[in-house]
């Protein structure tokens, strides 16, 4: 996808999925599923970190960004 739009004069940028609170049983955040988004156990934002880089492509990383707002939640 990201080499179409090179073809077409256009400038990829990739970003990846904002943190998600994903709660276990007791209530507590867990932390390694609110990273993953979705239920293959893929770490999707770590996937699009690497094809940025490997790609020479901008990343916004909402990923990092919006880590600690699902913490300050309680």
């Amino acid at each position: 996808m990201t080499e179409g739009v090179r073809a077409e004069g256009g400038r990829p940028v990739l970003v990846t999925p904002i943190v998600r609170r994903w709660f276990n049983a007791d209530g507590t955040l867990d932390n390694g599923t609110a990273l993953l988004v979705n239920g293959l156990g893929v770490d999707l934002p770590a996937e699009v970190r690497t094809l940025a880089a490997e790609h020479d492509i901008p990343l916004v990383d909402l990923t990092a960004l919006t880590l600690v707002a699902p913490h300050a939640v309680r």
